[in-house]
C-alpha cells in the first residue's frame, strides 16, 4: 500500500473517531439541557414577603396580639394552598408556642390560604393569645409563618428574630488606627 492511500486511510478512521465522540458529546449536552430544564420547570415555588410586624402585650389583661402582612406569589402553573397556618413563636430549647392565624376583618381561624396560580394574593393576618399562653410568649427568639401544601410539605417564613444584645463595658482608649503617612507623623511629633 502507499503512503499516499495508509495515511487517507489513517484520517478517514482518525475523522470517523472525531466524528463519533463528537456526536456522543452532542447528545450528552442535548440529553443534560432537557433534564435541567424539566428539573427547572418542577422547581418553581411559592415566594412569600412577610411584613408591618406588630406585637401587643397587654400586662393586667393578661393578653397578647401579634399581626402582620403577607404578600405570596405562586409560581406554580397549578393553584396551590396552604392549609393550617399559623404562627410559631420558638423559644431557646422549649417548645414552640403556636398562635392561628385570623384574617384582619374576621374573628374565624382561617383554615386555609387559596394561592392561585402566577398571582400575587395579599392578606392581613393576626393572632390572639389569652393567659398562660399570653406568659409562654415572653422571651421569644423568632417568630414564623407557617402552613402545610397539600403533599404535606411545609412552608415556613421567619416573620422576625430577636437577638441578644450584650453592653460590654467601654474602653479606656481608643483603638482607631492613624492612617496618615509616616513622614506627616514625623512632622507632628517635631513640631510639639
Amino acid at each position: 500500500m502507499s503512503p499516499e492511500v495508509t495515511a487517507a486511510l489513517y484520517g478517514a478512521l482518525a475523522g470517523g473517531v472525531v466524528a463519533v465522540v463528537g456526536g456522543a458529546f452532542a447528545t450528552i449536552g442535548v440529553l443534560t439541557g432537557m433534564f435541567a430544564r424539566r428539573r427547572l420547570k418542577e422547581r418553581k415555588r411559592v415566594r412569600c414577603v412577610v411584613s408591618e410586624w406588630d406585637m401587643t402585650e397587654v400586662e393586667p389583661l393578661g393578653w397578647a396580639a401579634c399581626s402582620f402582612e403577607i404578600e405570596m406569589f405562586n409560581e406554580k402553573s397549578a393553584p396551590t394552598g396552604l392549609r393550617g397556618v399559623r404562627v410559631e413563636f420558638l423559644r431557646n430549647g422549649r417548645p414552640p408556642a403556636v398562635g392561628r392565624l385570623m384574617e384582619s376583618a374576621s374573628t374565624e381561624v382561617l383554615g386555609v390560604l387559596n394561592l392561585p396560580s402566577q398571582r400575587w394574593v395579599r392578606a392581613t393576618l393576626h393572632a390572639f393569645f389569652e393567659g398562660k399562653e399570653a406568659q409562654d410568649l415572653e422571651g421569644f427568639q423568632r417568630a414564623d409563618f407557617v402552613g402545610y401544601f397539600p403533599d404535606g410539605k411545609e412552608f415556613r417564613r421567619k416573620i422576625v428574630v430577636r437577638k441578644n444584645f450584650v453592653v460590654t463595658r467601654k474602653k479606656k482608649h481608643s483603638t482607631r488606627k492613624d492612617y496618615a503617612p509616616w513622614w506627616r507623623k514625623m512632622t507632628a511629633k517635631n513640631s510639639s
